[in-house]
């Protein structure tokens, strides 16, 4: 039986599955755009279910033809870094702030934001952050 690969790439813009046999030819691929949330001018969100959805129906897109327990493995690669908060649940607890979000980005100029001083820059994200680790929305 042929066995299969998928390589996940979720980006700022879209997200993308491609299916691949095990010499490396591709067989498949579906992408989907994602809705950039825009909360401020200095502000670029997106919304975490979004892209878990899109990326179901991607896989899947791709998956239709072929048996999934033939799936061997899995590579995933995303957009740069960001904030993306999960309850104990693993459910979203807001939108991910992306990589480009410039909203603390005066803070982090400042002097004063360091971890020998206790400053952090999540009030600017609309979150406190207290010493235990735990985040609150602000």
């Amino acid at each position: 039986m042929e066995k299969y690969f998928i390589g996940i790439d979720s980006g700022t813009s879209g997200i993308k599955a491609v299916l691949f046999d095990l010499k490396g030819n591709e067989l498949g691929q579906k992408s989907f755009p994602l809705k950039g949330i825009f909360p401020r001018e200095d502000m670029y969100e997106e919304d975490m279910l979004e892209i878990w959805d899109k990326a179901v129906k991607c896989v899947k897109a791709v998956t239709g033809a072929f048996p999934d327990k033939e799936v061997v493995g899995i590579g995933i690669t995303a957009q740069g870094d960001g904030l993306w908060m999960v309850d104990e649940n693993m459910e979203p607890v807001r939108n991910g702030c992306c990589f480009c979000d410039g909203s603390t980005y005066p803070l982090s100029m400042a002097s004063s934001f360091n971890s020998s001083s206790g400053s952090n820059g999540f009030g600017f994200a609309g979150f406190s952050y207290a010493a235990n680790g735990t985040f609150t929305l602000s």
